[in-house]
């Protein structure tokens, strides 16, 4: 009795009862009346003595803000308060645009056809805004505004196309979500609320067999002193795979006879492999190795024409090669028949090299070690061409399209019309 008496508190009753325990004192707790609500940018807890309770919390320049614990309509209010502080870029240090472009070239700088496109890019959205606009000032609305007067614009006599325009607006949205990550601006990036372009992608431009001789048929009929020179980037391009930066690459130094492949490719997703040199490509090698530069590399520096615009830097010898190969594609196109003319460029060489290995029934570990194509999921990181297999491979698909090269050779039964 004297136990229950303690428990309870003075009830002497004797019952220990659960409806007796209940109504006890030391038992009965506050009872949670009804769900909390939720408010925007708010926190909530439960006290006992006052019910639910809110504070605002969000982060602000890069430092998370917390409110007092008040009421939902407080919290509300000062949550806010927080939003309209990070809205107008409170603590945030405002750099230019020019800037802000500078600084995504300088995180990708080593690697030439990014920065490459990259500087294309910046160099269009900054005649546009200015380079001295600040980055906060460039809001959704005026890039749409840029849309518009990049569509009205002319070039060559053709407006850009929409794929163009959707890499503009990726170029942009780089550059606000690294000044956003480094603490330079203020809110959302506003290109994630813009309607992206529709770009129309057709049928990819690929060459079969037959297409392919009727190529170098035109291209050995021009009457030009670098017709031959310019056949055989071309044919390397193919027979490679390689894409049209990653040729600008390769030296002298790289074409190892002796093992049958071109090492030392250096391209983006880049498996690290070599080149196989088929037949084909050892018909034109030579030919590249004979006018290769005074500095070992296969395709030449272009010459500077004329002075650089005022700020705009000059060109490192990997830009100059590669409009190198672009020339050499400008001067062929004029002289191919016209319906091939359209698909002529260099990227469309490496589809058509793709789809000639597919067409041979090989492997598709080689296929990507024979094209340097990185493997695609993580069970083909554990498939391995060995140097065997992809000389093996090359050589069946590729040796037999000797005669589109030289004409000396036998033509396959399986090429003709």
């Amino acid at each position: 009795m004297g136990r229950n008496s303690d428990l309870l508190r003075g009830d002497t009753s004797g019952d220990t009862g659960r409806a007796k325990l209940a109504d006890s004192p030391v038992q009965r707790r506050p009872r949670k009346t009804k769900a909390p609500a939720k408010v925007q940018g708010c926190e909530h807890r439960w006290f006992p003595a006052d019910g639910w309770r809110y504070r605002a919390r969000m982060k602000v320049a890069g430092k998370v803000q917390v409110g007092t614990w008040s009421t939902k309509d407080q919290a509300r209010r000062d949550a806010a308060a927080m939003r309209e502080r990070r809205s107008a870029g409170e603590g945030i240090q405002f750099v230019t645009l020019e800037q802000a472009c500078q600084a995504v070239l300088d995180s990708v700088r080593g690697r030439d056809g990014t920065w490459r496109s990259y500087h294309e890019h910046f160099v269009t959205i900054c005649d546009h805004f200015g380079a001295d606009a600040m980055l906060h000032d460039v809001t959704a609305e005026r890039i749409d505004e840029f849309l518009q007067a990049r569509r009205a614009a002319r070039w060559r006599g053709k407006p850009p196309s929409e794929l163009r325009l959707r890499k503009h607006l990726g170029a942009l949205g780089r550059v606000f979500r690294l000044a956003i990550r480094t603490k330079r601006f203020a809110g959302t990036n506003p290109v994630d609320q813009i309607e992206k372009p529709k770009a129309k992608r057709g049928h990819a431009d690929v060459f079969d067999i037959a297409e392919l001789g009727d190529v170098f048929k035109a291209l050995r009929e021009r009457a030009s002193s670098l017709a031959e020179w310019d056949a055989a980037v071309v044919a390397a391009l193919l027979f490679t795979g390689l894409r049209r930066e990653a040729i600008c690459h390769v030296t002298v130094a790289n074409v190892d006879s002796h093992a049958g492949f071109v090492r030392g490719l250096q391209q983006k997703m880049s498996r690290g492999g070599g080149a196989p040199i088929s037949k084909p490509l050892a018909h034109v090698l030579p030919v590249l190795v004979r006018h290769a530069g005074p500095d070992g590399y296969l395709i030449p520096a272009g010459t500077v024409r004329g002075p650089r615009k005022e700020g705009r830097a000059q060109r490192t010898d990997t830009e100059r090669r590669v409009g190198t190969v672009d020339r050499v594609f400008r001067r062929c196109r004029r002289d191919l028949p016209e319906r091939l003319r359209d698909r002529f460029h260099p990227h469309a060489l490496r589809h058509s090299l793709r789809t000639i290995l597919a067409d041979a029934r090989v492997p598709k570990h080689v296929k990507d070690a024979i094209t340097d194509h990185a493997p695609a999921t993580i069970g083909d990181r554990y498939e391995h061409a060995t140097p065997t297999e992809v000389r093996h491979y090359a050589r069946q698909a590729l040796d037999p399209l000797l005669w589109i090269v030289d004409p000396a050779a036998k033509r396959p039964k399986a090429a003709a019309r």
